[in-house]
């Protein structure tokens, strides 16, 4: 051990009157800045409101939905409706028909996801399949152990 450090120490040694000029970092290098031309993003402030000839109309154009999409959000809002029925059970204090109706919009979620697998990146059914699950994992906290 003592052999070691003493090479070491040796080596540090030599390196320091061998070669001076040689440094951890590069000084010398600089940066040329560049002016940069200012450029605004086209904005109009939602607190303005609408202007006469600002060419946007009253109503929102609305895009014709395809049979997929309109067989998605149909059986995203019937599981919805099931969810909504959970919830109203639980507040009316039957467990029995909660735990039914949850486990309905579970399997519901599941067989939406087991049709159209490509639906995992939509954002509606991720956020129902989030509400869905936090709803049955909180009546499991709820009522876990009431059986």
């Amino acid at each position: 051990m003592f052999k070691k450090l003493r090479k070491t120490a040796i080596a540090i040694t030599c390196c320091m009157f061998i070669a001076p000029g040689i440094s951890a970092q590069d000084t010398t290098a600089t940066l040329d800045l560049k002016e940069m031309p200012l450029r605004l993003l086209d904005y109009k402030s939602p607190m303005q409101g609408l202007q006469e000839g600002d060419g946007i109309t009253q109503q929102p154009a609305m895009q014709e939905l395809d049979n997929f999409q309109k067989d998605i959000m149909s059986r995203i809002s019937d599981i919805y409706r099931i969810h909504i029925k959970a919830m109203e059970a639980q507040v009316g204090n039957d467990p029995l028909e909660a735990e039914a109706q949850i486990n309905d919009a579970v399997a519901a979620t599941q067989g939406l996801l087991d049709d159209y697998p490509e639906i995992r990146g939509d954002r509606r059914f991720t956020e129902l399949y989030r509400s869905v699950i936090s709803e049955y994992r909180q009546f499991l906290r709820d009522y876990g152990s009431w059986k």
